[in-house]
């Protein structure tokens, strides 16, 4: 039995959806309200959407609360979220006074940023985790994508700020929570060198120019996260200031700028070509 996917984007369509379905769910056995869309991708309650055959790349949707019932069916809705006091977390509050919840556990909707309940067989209802989301509270899709490419979940961060401690803090934080470890990097030093690869993006918030990548990180659980940061373009790669600052921040050792190296906890291979190609890090 698939589920209720009801994607319509705001509270009060959310809770006429809802009011629509109570009669199926009144009685759930599991609950997963989520502050920042990471948390239900990571979970997997995701869809593919639009398909941009330009890029071969599908874009997704996700719910921000989901609900699932005695038969094992489920109802998405993405009109109400929890973890702050706005008009969101109140949308779930209201659900969670027509599901009957307790208010001690209701008025957890405010205060976790991944409200997940499940029931027990003594017919009470018990959370799972603490409640906190290893994600910032900044939800990244608002000015970057999650997208699937090769059946690849693809981090696509658009924003190419001249600030590049904006890109190092991004790139540390979502390396170690979305990748976990980094399996190989591919950097790139034109846009032809990345429109010929095929690490051209699918981005609405970009212009044109904006949807090719030039630093690619690839993770060990078939995740990737592709960044735009600002070459100088006249020097090789691994004399680029910002190549040099990710890469360092990240653990990699690039080593002198006359004599390039690489130590990165196992042992790795460093590709240096000319630069207009590309740089590898392979770790093995």
């Amino acid at each position: 039995m698939g589920p209720i996917i009801k994607l319509e984007g705001s509270t009060r369509r959310s809770r006429a959806t809802w009011e629509n379905h109570w009669n199926d769910f009144n009685e759930p056995t599991y609950i997963l309200i989520t502050r920042n869309h990471e948390d239900m991708i990571e979970k997997g309650y995701y869809v593919k959407t639009d398909f941009d055959s330009r890029h071969e790349s599908y874009s997704i949707d996700q719910p921000s609360f989901v609900i699932r019932n005695h038969w094992g069916q489920e109802l998405w809705l993405d009109g109400c979220n929890c973890g702050y006091g706005g008009e969101g977390p109140h949308g779930s509050e209201k659900i969670l006074k027509d599901i009957g919840l307790p208010s001690n556990i209701i008025h957890q909707v405010f205060n976790r940023h991944v409200f997940e309940l499940e029931l027990r067989e003594d017919g009470t209802y018990e959370f799972i985790g603490d409640g906190n989301s290893k994600y910032t509270d900044n939800d990244i899709l608002r000015e970057n994508q999650i997208v699937i490419k090769n059946d690849n979940l693809v981090i696509q961060h658009s924003a190419n700020y001249p600030d590049i401690e904006e890109t190092i803090e991004f790139t540390k934080h979502y390396t170690s929570h979305f990748l976990g470890s980094i399996k190989e990097c591919l950097i790139f030093a034109s846009y032809d060198d990345v429109k010929e690869q095929g690490y051209t993006g699918f981005s609405s918030y970009s212009t044109g120019h904006r949807t090719s990548y030039k630093l690619i990180l690839m993770g060990e659980n078939n995740r990737q996260i592709w960044i735009n940061p600002l070459f100088d373009g006249n020097t090789q790669l691994t004399d680029e200031p910002n190549v040099r600052a990710i890469m360092e921040a990240l653990g990699y050792d690039l080593g002198s700028r006359v004599h390039p190296k690489i130590e990165w906890i196992k042992k790795n291979i460093l590709s240096i070509k000319p630069v207009t190609t590309t740089l590898t890090l392979k770790n093995e």
